[in-house]
């Protein structure tokens, strides 16, 4: 999310690939504001059109959620690796470094205010700003070592304290919603036949979704009252999620990736620069492995009714290494398609909403907070899952028109605008200068 280039410094590809991942971003981040909490995961339990709604959440859960986080990290890695090239340093010097820290700073403030201003509180830029910091000694580190140190951190994050942090909680969901069960099973001296343990099962699925619809419904009467009261609210979930979270799950994910785009800039890869076969074995690579990965997990949620079934039974294993082969694949995909000239053409506005990546992800929120929270027009749990999804559509548009126009008379977007202007310590220009008209022949 680097804005704090000129144009003649950026890059279309990074910046097309960074509109497809912003806009990406949305697609989860609405089902979080639109539906209550707990909904986004139990995508049968409310609303009428429950295929549509599986179908949806199927989609996002394999092909989504998780890659576009990791696309826009791996970004932020590549662009942080450019503003801090040898040739930029060696005609700045040491003012280049004190920007770069400015900017890492500054994003930790503005993703302070995204987080408790703003009301969400799963802001991603407070922990870029906070890991971005010690991405400035590792820029020599050659594409290999970038690769082994990324990859070392994702697996080590992902089977250990991610891991395990899903078994706790699936025991304690486990042992909260059945623990009466689970204690007539203990006294039951002869284990169940297939009926009972069906019966067990149905009984254990109806606990589990009158405490989730509970849940739910107090939920959206919370988001359907004042500022004041979500604010509150938010509070200890946006604390843990810029503390607990940082060291527990942030440096191992945002962090590796971080660094996996650092290598993939320095191998020429996010540039474009590698073939059309290369890009299009990536792209395959990428998905078969992931969906490979993912998809049996998300058909057990489906078959279990979303019910955990076995809570010592590690769900989100497949999930967790899946991410960063779907992410590849959608690099993969989109950089096979824009060798070709109409894909080229076709893609070339998504390099606006890139620009434009700050202002567009706090707009989304802005957007987002008006759409469904009380005080703005308190949607909340009006719409359906799938049909949330279809809503990115219409917002995606509007993006991608209003950054075009805006970049028509303008140099960066206004949050870009701010943001580059408190790292320099003076107003940058924002106007683009009209072209000047030559005098006619007389």
């Amino acid at each position: 999310m680097d804005s704090n280039h000129s144009s003649t410094e950026r890059i279309q590809q990074l910046d097309m690939i960074r509109g497809l991942a912003v806009l990406g971003i949305l697609w989860i981040n609405i089902t979080v504001f639109g539906l209550p909490s707990g909904a986004y995961a139990l995508p049968s339990y409310l609303g009428d059109a429950v295929k549509a709604n599986i179908a949806a959440w199927a989609f996002s859960d394999v092909m989504v959620e998780g890659a576009m986080r990791g696309l826009f990290s791996c970004l932020f890695g590549a662009s942080a690796l450019l503003y801090l090239s040898e040739n930029k340093l060696s005609n700045t010097g040491i003012m280049r470094v004190d920007y770069f820290y400015r900017r890492n700073m500054l994003l930790i403030f503005i993703g302070m205010i995204h987080a408790y201003i703003l009301l969400w509180p799963f802001d991603v830029l407070y922990a870029y700003g906070l890991i971005g910091m010690f991405l400035y000694p590792l820029r020599r580190l050659s594409y290999r070592a970038l690769l082994v140190v990324g990859l070392a951190l994702l697996i080590i994050g992902e089977t250990t304290i991610i891991s395990n942090e899903k078994l706790e909680q699936d025991a304690e969901t486990q042992a909260q919603y059945s623990s009466e069960n689970r204690q007539d099973q203990v006294t039951t001296p002869d284990a169940p036949d297939d009926e009972d343990d069906q019966a067990y099962r149905n009984t254990q699925t109806d606990k589990y979704r009158s405490y989730s619809v509970t849940n739910m419904e107090e939920d959206i009467e919370l988001h359907r009252s004042s500022y004041r009261k979500i604010f509150q609210n938010n509070l200890a979930l946006v604390i843990e999620q810029q503390s607990y979270y940082i060291y527990t799950e942030h440096i191992f994910d945002i962090g590796a990736m971080m660094l996996l785009g650092m290598a993939l800039l320095k191998l020429g890869i996010l540039q474009g620069n590698r073939s059309k076969k290369f890009y299009f074995r990536l792209m395959l690579a990428g998905f078969i492995t992931g969906i490979a990965l993912r998809a049996p997990f998300a058909y057990l949620e489906i078959v279990n009714d979303f019910v955990p079934a076995d809570p010592e039974y590690p769900e989100k294993v497949g999930f967790s290494f899946s991410r960063l082969p779907i992410m590849l694949g959608y690099i993969g995909l989109f950089l096979w398609l824009i060798k070709y000239r109409v894909f080229y053409r076709l893609f070339t506005p998504l390099a606006a909403a890139g620009k434009l990546a700050l202002t567009n992800y706090l707009m989304q929120t802005i957007i987002c907070i008006f759409l469904f929270y009380g005080f703005g027009l308190g949607l909340i749990g009006y719409f359906e899952y799938y049909q949330l999804l279809l809503l990115c559509l219409p917002i995606w548009i509007i993006q991608i028109k209003l950054s075009l126009l805006w970049l028509k008379y303008f140099k960066m977007g206004p949050f870009e605008w701010l943001w580059r202007s408190a790292v320099y310590m003076s107003w940058q220009p924002l106007l683009r200068q009209p072209a000047s008209t030559p005098l006619p022949l007389s």
